[in-house]
């Protein structure tokens, strides 16, 4: 998919033609991109600035046609041109919003909206048609564009190759997923995620079970199993708090409360553990520090989360402390995003959360694994754009270097597209975490429902953009894809316009 794309900015933007007697003009200025783009989304990133890397590609190379030809340098035309290419960043934020408005609506009245266990079963049922539907967007372009045999497909074949794998893959949830999630989540037994693919060997209850709310390993009766659910069912309905407390100083302690006062206090139900620093506890709210989730497989290993400070787009720094092992000390440097909670809700945030619709905590714990694969095809649908457009410049500066000159149908080499996927991980792993803590929870409330749908929506946008060979900007694309599922919530106020603006502008 990526071919297309890297085409389209290396030779599309501007005047090609007019370098073929001049090639190595155009690799100095190919190179020149790559410098300034690069230097530009590297400033932003660490100023924590969620801003397009397509933007600052396809700007860079305007700015070159015009330093080497002025304006008519540029191929200014709407069709196949520049221009075309800026009206796509207008429309694909808006269509990915439309998108995963309209997943998340339906996902939420067929099952988010219903009574808490009626919810959960309910979505455990539509867990195979997710799992279709996700599978089979995937396998539709890559039978359409991505793999070179299947491009000359006819539709009569593509089609139902498309609808196959889909229904494989959902017969394997139907197999797999569906009776782990009933285990894990309804009846709360400790299963670490592996343990999908050979569950029905385990025994019941042979690893445990998880207690409401905490996270633990921990083996609990069948009457400790009942009083928590009767507590839970006797909570009150109605805890949520608009707008933070003050947060107390540091030095001063909550006098002693009266035995009275300590009766009164209600049992707290599944999910509601303390949300934000100073503030009293929030019910409903997924997935915040202290709520109890299951599969602990999944990557929480149980150790402590080191404090981190706050700033005005969601920046965080780790504290290295003088006895940490010399290999956590290296890890908290260069990759410090594995010991920060990139998900923490802050307390200026609070009032934005509390007009958020909340689903029932074990039902947004089922869409986990929706979430997880969602994110992974979305990162095929981010090569297949935003890496391809970053590796155009250098494309072209390597087959100037390798031929001696400009080639129109020349192949970009796949050592160079493997190269892109090797250091979008490593900036992933090392300055990753600046990015998505601006654009987690300070945007909108998120929850693993909420990211499904972002994530599905955003990724059908970008592929049907890649199919067409259009560079757009993936992170408008998530962007407006959040802030379509944040607007679903039925008031304006649960996104962060202010936010917005600095995204877009």
């Amino acid at each position: 998919l990526g071919k297309t794309v890297t085409d389209t900015v290396r030779k599309k933007m501007i005047q090609f033609d007019w370098f073929e007697y001049d090639p190595y003009v155009m690799a100095l200025g190919m190179s020149c991109v790559n410098l300034g783009s690069g230097l530009w989304v590297l400033m932003a990133t660490i100023f924590t600035m969620p801003v397009s890397t397509t933007h600052a590609v396809v700007g860079a190379i305007l700015g070159i046609g015009v330093a080497a030809w002025g304006t008519g340098g540029v191929k200014w035309e709407y069709d196949g041109g520049f221009l075309g290419v800026v009206a796509s960043w207008f429309i694909s934020p808006v269509m990915a919003a439309v998108l995963a408005a309209v997943i998340y609506l339906s996902v939420k009245f067929l099952v988010l909206a219903h009574p808490d266990e009626v919810a959960l079963k309910r979505g455990i049922l539509l867990l195979p048609f997710y799992f279709f539907v996700s599978f089979g967007i995937v396998c539709g372009f890559m039978l359409l564009k991505g793999a070179p045999a299947a491009k000359s497909m006819p539709y009569s074949e593509s089609i139902p190759i498309t609808l196959g794998v889909g229904a494989a893959f959902a017969i394997c949830s139907v197999i797999f997923v569906v009776p782990w999630i009933r285990r894990t989540i309804e009846d709360m037994e400790n299963l670490p995620w592996y343990t999908m693919f050979y569950h029905w060997s385990i025994p019941k209850g042979g690893m445990g079970y998880y207690e409401d709310s905490m996270l633990t390993s921990q083996k609990v009766t069948a009457d400790e199993k009942t009083r928590d659910l009767e507590g839970k069912a006797a909570a009150p309905a109605d805890l949520t708090y608009a707008q933070p407390p003050a947060a107390p100083s540091q030095t001063s302690q909550a006098a002693p409360m009266a035995p009275q006062q300590q009766m009164a206090m209600p049992q707290q139900p599944y999910g509601m553990q303390p949300q934000y620093p100073g503030m009293m506890p929030q019910q409903g709210m997924y997935g915040q520090p202290g709520y109890g989730m299951m599969g602990t497989g999944f990557g929480y290993g149980g150790t402590e989360i080191q404090p981190v400070t706050g700033a005005a787009f969601g920046f965080s720094e780790v504290e290295v402390l003088p006895t940490d092992p010399w290999y956590t000390k290296f890890g908290k440097v260069v990759a410090p995003g594995f010991y920060m909670d990139i998900g923490e809700l802050k307390p200026e945030d609070a009032a934005m959360h509390a007009k958020a619709f909340q689903a029932y905590p074990k039902t947004e714990e089922m869409f986990k694994m929706l979430q997880l694969t969602t994110c992974l095809f979305f990162s095929i649908s981010h090569g297949a754009n935003d890496i391809a457009n970053a590796l155009a410049p250098l494309a072209t500066v390597w087959l100037v270097y390798s031929k001696g000159q400009l080639e129109k149908k020349a192949a970009v080499p796949y050592w160079l597209l493997a190269y892109g996927g090797f250091a979008l991980d490593v900036g992933l792993v090392t300055m990753g975490h600046h990015i998505m803590q601006a654009l987690g929870n300070k945007l909108t409330l998120q929850s693993p429902s909420r990211g499904f749908c972002i994530e599905l929506g955003a990724m059908f946008t970008v592929m049907v953009f890649s199919r067409a060979g259009v560079p757009v900007s993936t992170t408008h694309c998530m962007t407006g894809a959040t802030t379509g599922v944040g607007l679903c919530n039925g008031d304006v106020g649960a996104v962060n316009w202010k936010l917005l603006l600095v995204i877009f502008g």
